[in-house]
């Protein structure tokens, strides 16, 4: 139920953002392929819980966490479904713009992503030897997933900075709205 009516959210914040149709069906299509990898993680544990490494590796091998350019640290970590889906909806977020305009869009670029947990559950995003970043004139859907939806999903906050040296996310929330 909780899926669906996630899909619905991102259905209608896609068709606000999108200049046509075809950029539509291309965002939204993207939206539920990284749903799909998370329910993917998620079925294999009775969808109750994924480990975030294993998360993080799902998300992003279609954009080259195999070839090495992406570095990942943290202690083992089990996340709940929600956060699963909705970390998971954030990183391919965070990954197509580092395709695009970021990190990945050039053969120097890596991404690092680290995270704790103690009485607060954090997990930082950083890109770097990538382009100079030039921080967006405008939101849209990659704001709301990334940062917005993020935040209220986990009961917590987003910090997301343009460096010049590469995007840095980070996300902060309660241990208690993260773990399985």
């Amino acid at each position: 139920k909780n899926q669906y009516a996630l899909i619905g959210a991102l259905a209608r914040s896609a068709a606000r953002e999108s200049a046509n149709t075809g950029e539509f069906l291309d965002t939204l299509s993207e939206a539920l392929n990284s749903l799909a990898r998370s329910a993917e993680l998620l079925s294999g544990n009775g969808w109750e819980a994924a480990r975030l490494d294993q998360l993080v590796d799902n998300q992003l091998k279609p954009f080259g966490a195999d070839a090495g350019r992406i570095e990942r640290s943290g202690p083992d970590v089990k996340v709940n479904a929600s956060v699963a889906q909705t970390i998971g909806l954030a990183f391919h977020e965070l990954a197509t713009n580092a395709a695009k305009y970021g990190s990945l869009s050039v053969d120097t670029g890596r991404i690092v992503i680290d995270w704790s947990l103690g009485e607060t559950f954090r997990i930082r995003w950083r890109e770097m030897g990538g382009p100079k970043v030039v921080k967006p004139t405008r939101s849209g859907f990659g704001t709301l997933v990334t940062q917005k939806m993020t935040a209220r999903g986990l009961g917590g906050t987003v910090d997301m900075r343009f460096e010049e040296s590469g995007v840095v996310w980070m996300l902060e929330a309660p241990r208690d709205s993260v773990e399985a």
